[in-house]
């Protein structure tokens, strides 16, 4: 499977880091983690049959889409799946490789991939699995390669706003697109106590009309076509 020792090592490395760092550093990861599931559960609130989550790693998002009658979380990471079983009890999780979904064609009503894009370098067949196995929804977010540019081991392929765009235009129509407060992840991780600052600016910044094209992360509500 595609980079599973590498996701493996990640979980156990983040582990560590927040057993052994500093509190303000876990409250700023915290704040910015859950602040992105805040901006995901208000584009998706019109939505409650199924979801699918595919790289859902620590199982935060599933956690926080309490709407949703049926969730399925989806991994390539049996550690993070051992803990997201633990934060979201009522869902379902599976391991696998995100290039072969092992589910049906239109088997969600909502398929999301939070934070994955830019870990995969076959972007085209993995917006293709997303495709197939929804039935109306798919929800994408990435970081903004104008902010967080890819690294080349960690994240492999890096987006900006356009280019984004460009891509998913030829499978899915956009809904609704969002950004969260720009800089935010560098500067908490470097200043972790500028995290109240940023709880008071990046309170609802997706809702300015600007959020898309000044963010750190992009958040896209997409419908089939």
């Amino acid at each position: 499977m595609y980079r599973k020792s590498l996701y493996d090592q990640i979980c156990k490395r983040d582990r560590w880091l927040w057993a052994h760092k500093d509190k303000a550093l876990y409250e700023a990861d915290r704040w910015y983690t859950l602040n992105r599931v805040k901006i995901a559960s208000k584009m998706l609130k019109d939505f409650s049959k199924s979801l699918l989550d595919v790289g859902c790693g620590d199982g935060d998002f599933l956690a926080g889409a309490t709407q949703f009658s049926l969730k399925v979380g989806f991994d390539i990471s049996l550690d993070r799946l051992k803990y997201a079983q633990k934060v979201c009890p009522e869902a379902s999780f599976v391991a696998g490789d995100a290039y072969k979904l092992p589910f049906r064609d239109h088997s969600f009503e909502v398929v999301s991939s939070q934070e994955l894009l830019e870990h995969l370098e076959d972007t085209t067949t993995f917006l293709s699995e997303l495709h197939r196995v929804s039935s109306l929804i798919v929800f994408l977010s990435t970081p903004n390669a104008s902010f967080l540019p890819p690294d080349g081991i960690e994240h492999v392929k890096g987006f900006k706003p356009k280019e984004i765009l460009d891509l998913l235009n030829e499978s899915f129509k956009v809904l609704d697109k969002r950004g969260n407060i720009p800089g935010i992840f560098n500067i908490l991780l470097r200043n972790p106590a500028s995290l109240p600052v940023f709880q008071e600016k990046g309170e609802n910044w997706d809702e300015r009309p600007d959020s898309f094209e000044n963010c750190t992360q992009m958040f896209l509500l997409l419908e089939k076509k």
